[in-house]
Parts: C-alpha cells; structure tokens; sequence
C-alpha cells in the first residue's frame, strides 16, 4: 500500500512537472513511424567512448564502472543536456520520462507503470534513424527499442511506440528529468 501511495505521488509530481515543463529551445524531430523494438545485436559504441572518458572514475569505483557502463545518476549529469516528460496517452497515471545528450547520441528512456508500480528503462547509445524513429540500445542488457518521434508544435511530442501505444511529452530541465528518475528507481520495481 505504501509503494502504491508513493507511486501516485509521483505519479502527481509528474503531471505537475509536466505542467512546468515548456517549449524551452527548438529541437529536431521528423515524421512518426510505429517499430517495435529490436534486439540488439552488438554492444553500443558509447560503452566504449565511455570507457576512454572515464579512465580517473573507474579506477575509484565499482568493476560495472570499470567496463564504461553508466552507472549513477552522476554520470548522467555530466552527459544529459535535454530531458522530456509526459504521460501515455492511453494512461495519463503512468509515466514517460526521457534524457539526451546535444547530439542525441545517448539517451535515456524510463517507463513507469503505475497500476504494477514497475519500470522499464533503456540507458546508452540513440541513434536518429533518418525516418522519424529513434532507437536507444540499452547498455546493461543489450536490448534496444525503437520509437516513432512526432512534433505535435505545441511544444510537445508524441513518442509512438506501435502497438506499445503512444505518449505525448514536453521539454523540461534535466535537472527535474533526473529527480524524477532516481524518485523512480527508488520506489518502483525494475522489470529489465
């Protein structure tokens, strides 16, 4: 009972955020196209470029550190430049949260559901795919999904999932995006 509260407290915070959140700066975005996500085949290249840039950090920390994963919210600070929230559209109690870093080369994408109080999150390389979809390979599992990206004009954007269903989100600060994520991983369960 009291994981549900603290999930409908989120769950609230979210939708207050997303209020606050506004059309901040000008992004890039294309046309929607529905995919389902595919399995990754390969290990991202940001585990790599990871690793070069964090030769000091690694030796101080744990041996998932020491393989270039991501893995604090720290690291995330010093990576993420612009971060997005929102709701499905299907069910405004559950949440979409998403980080990028400028050139949308690393992206994090967090999906909470509220009626499980279960998450699922997908941190590593994004890649623009040149027709209106966006794929993020998940670093720790070598999974990925890939998403249709429409602007609505509005200052919002739907994310088409396909068959997943869709979620409208809106430009709000990193810093809000990353509270909301570590509220996430500490009061919902994982599920990937």
């Amino acid at each position: 009972m009291k994981k549900k509260l603290l999930t409908f407290g989120l769950v609230a915070l979210m939708s207050f955020t997303l209020v606050a959140c506004g059309d901040k700066k000008e992004t890039t975005t294309t046309t929607t196209t529905a995919t389902q996500a595919p399995k990754a085949t390969e290990a991202p290249k940001a585990t790599e470029e990871a690793k070069t840039d964090s030769s000091d950090d690694a030796a101080s920390s744990d041996d998932n550190s020491s393989s270039g994963q991501v893995t604090s919210m720290k690291d995330l600070e010093g990576i993420l430049t612009s971060g997005y929230a929102g709701a499905p559209t299907d069910d405004e109690d559950s949440a979409i949260l998403l980080a990028m870093n400028d050139d949308a080369t690393f992206s994090v994408l967090v999906v909470v559901d509220a009626k499980s109080n279960e998450n699922a999150s997908f941190v590593g390389e994004s890649t623009n795919n040149g027709d209106g979809t966006m794929t993020i390979n998940d670093e720790s599992s070598q999974t990925a999904i890939t998403f249709g990206v429409e602007d609505n004009g509005d200052g919002t954007y739907t994310l088409d999932y396909g068959d997943l269903g869709k979620a409208v989100v809106a430009e709000c600060e990193v810093s809000e995006v990353l509270e909301m994520m570590d509220t996430v991983d500490q009061n919902t369960s994982s599920v990937n």
